[in-house]
């Protein structure tokens, strides 16, 4: 069975390329699974030279957006402590998505200083 045959991707396919890529800025992507180029160019049309630019520049993703992927998977980490270990990472991939596609999503709006706090607790769970 091709993944987009499941019925979330038969409606959005998209959502397989975003969710894909939030696998990759989290460091959770198996190896061997990312997207070819001409795959996205065959879903969006001809962007990029990358399939991760492609993917950013089809779904006008912000500049920040990857700040907005590290920062909720490690503030919402605990949510996914009932998952299988293999499964967490693609479990929040899914629900990023979801949230960041909900109307009036706030996933990668940024109040006062809310930015920096967030690239400084991304940066010191990439550390940890």
């Amino acid at each position: 069975m091709n993944v987009l045959d499941l019925p979330r991707y038969q409606e959005n396919p998209f959502h397989l390329f975003f969710e894909t890529y939030v696998l990759d800025v989290i460091g959770a992507l198996p190896q061997g699974r990312d997207i070819d180029a001409g795959d996205v160019e065959r879903v969006f049309g001809p962007q990029c030279p990358s399939w991760r630019d492609s993917v950013r520049t089809a779904l006008r993703l912000s500049e920040t957006i990857e700040v907005a992927m590290l920062d909720a998977w490690h503030r919402w980490a605990d949510k996914y402590d009932d998952y299988e270990p293999h499964y967490r990472p693609f479990a929040f991939a899914q629900d990023f998505v979801d949230r960041y596609f909900q109307t009036d999503s706030r996933v990668d709006v940024w109040g006062e200083g809310e930015l920096e706090r967030a690239r400084e607790r991304a940066d010191r769970s990439q550390a940890a």
